[in-house]
């Protein structure tokens, strides 16, 4: 059984325009090795699932109106088409359509694919896409219980994996006190907050904390102010632009602290590599996030109020001071425990697969009856 795996739109072209595709030359590297392909903890899940033999097959397939192809990356077809529908020749009868996000030029397509008689489960990520009604299953890593619904679509307690042969503990020191965010700069980010409590907390305590701000700035109301109250306040930030993956796993490491005070997300990845590098964190809205970014309060805090910045400066202060390594040792245990790839996560894919592929038509009430839902 294989696995097709909708990875991004990258400004498609609507179904049905037709748009001319030559699947003879490859696509901009900017999709695979220049691109977050390849860092995807997702990428590295399916590659061990093969390896495992759950899944005999994968290939990875993108929307762009720009750049498209047909590339070979370790191992695995990479499809970026035009339009969805332009990867029908490419499926076999018995292929699972897993979907990650849910774009909406893919909507009619998966439907389709459904009909014709595909299991098709949606990585949710808190995008909305869970309220479609057509899922099979819905991977739920916002909550910590399998259920089902009305519409027959079946909920299963997920971990998102981490690409771990990046992000891991290195034996290196701790130079920042604060890594504020990973991702790009950008109000709902939350990066802005940080700036705030690091002026606050040179206002109390008369000194700065040293904080690492990596992430390509986007244009927003509080963040567009970052780099002027940075300057003004004389605070101790760098500002590192958007990082190589493997270059971001190395401040994670040389971080005492990685602060996420951002009012919405998807599960941002962010808070979990940091916590695969052994970086304790702070969440300012966890409902964003898996719960175990924020279930274990000797290596996670979530501030009462993430825009009392007074208080936020005086907990920094507080959580910075009780760093050790002991601790670090602590934020790895609780990873392996919550989301080793081995023991955890591949494990559930296998008892998926299983289902899978003793209903290769897909049969809902087989996998109500598996998990007792």
């Amino acid at each position: 059984m294989r696995c097709v795996f909708l990875f991004m739109t990258y400004s498609a072209h609507r179904e049905g325009s037709n748009f001319p595709w030559n699947p003879n030359i490859p696509p901009s590297p900017g999709f695979t090795e220049q691109g977050g392909f390849v860092s995807e903890g997702t990428f590295f899940l399916l590659q061990r699932l093969k390896q495992e033999k759950i899944i005999d097959d994968f290939i990875v397939v993108m929307d762009s109106a720009r750049g498209h192809g047909v590339t070979t990356y370790e191992g695995v077809k990479v499809y970026v088409v035009p339009e969805i529908s332009q990867i029908d020749p490419y499926l076999k009868k018995d292929d699972v359509i897993w979907v990650r996000g849910g774009f909406r030029s893919w909507f009619n397509w998966i439907v389709r694919k459904k009909e014709q008689g595909h299991w098709v489960m949606l990585y949710a990520a808190n995008t909305g896409r869970q309220r479609w009604t057509f899922w099979h299953v819905v991977l739920d890593d916002l909550h910590d219980s399998n259920r089902h619904d009305r519409h027959g679509r079946v909920f299963l307690k997920y971990r998102k994996p981490t690409n771990t042969s990046i992000f891991h503990p290195l034996d290196i020191d701790q130079v920042y006190d604060v890594c504020a965010g990973a991702s790009y700069v950008h109000d709902k980010k939350g990066q802005w907050r940080v700036i705030e409590s690091l002026i606050e907390y040179q206002r109390i305590y008369g000194k700065n904390l040293y904080c690492v701000l990596p992430g390509a700035f986007r244009h927003s109301t509080h963040s567009s102010q970052i780099r002027d109250k940075i300057n003004t306040y004389h605070l101790d930030v760098k500002i590192t632009g958007m990082l190589p993956r493997k270059q971001l796993a190395v401040v994670l490491n040389q971080s005492r602290l990685f602060v996420h005070l951002g009012s919405s997300g998807q599960n941002d990845r962010g808070p979990l590599e940091a916590l695969h590098c052994g970086c304790p964190i702070v969440i300012g809205s966890p409902s964003y996030h898996s719960p175990m970014v924020y279930n274990n309060e000797s290596i996670s805090f979530v501030p009462p109020d993430k825009n009392d910045f007074t208080a936020v400066a005086k907990d920094l202060h507080r959580l910075v001071k009780r760093h050790n390594k002991k601790l670090r040792s602590e934020v790895i245990a609780h990873c392996r425990k919550e989301a080793d790839l081995d023991s955890v996560i591949v494990p559930a894919f296998r008892r998926l697969f299983k289902v899978y592929k003793e209903n290769p038509t897909p049969n809902t009430d087989a996998l109500r009856e598996e998990y007792g839902v």
